[in-house]
């Protein structure tokens, strides 16, 4: 039964300045191409607008990601910037 399979957990620490990038498959997927392609892709645009805020970060991911002919899928992602470590 699918609702007594075990599901595993993990913890991550992010440094401060750190960004997490989550998205749905839209943004990464794309018809004959390795899935692992489009998570590169994404990684780097996120590498690219690092010194950016988020917003303008979110909207360069989404701008450098997009098909020439636009998203065939939904995306939505979700960008989460850890605050600086105070001194």
């Amino acid at each position: 039964m699918r609702g007594e399979a075990r599901r595993t957990e993990a913890t991550c620490s992010l440094p401060g300045r750190s960004t997490l990038l989550l998205y749905t498959d839209g943004l990464a997927e794309r018809r004959r191409v390795s899935i692992d392609v489009g998570i590169a892709a994404a990684g780097a645009a996120l590498q690219q607008g690092q010194d950016l805020g988020v917003e303008d970060l979110a909207t360069g991911v989404m701008r450098g990601m997009a098909p020439p002919d636009g998203y065939e899928d939904d995306v939505a992602l979700v960008l989460f910037r850890h605050p600086e470590p105070s001194t």
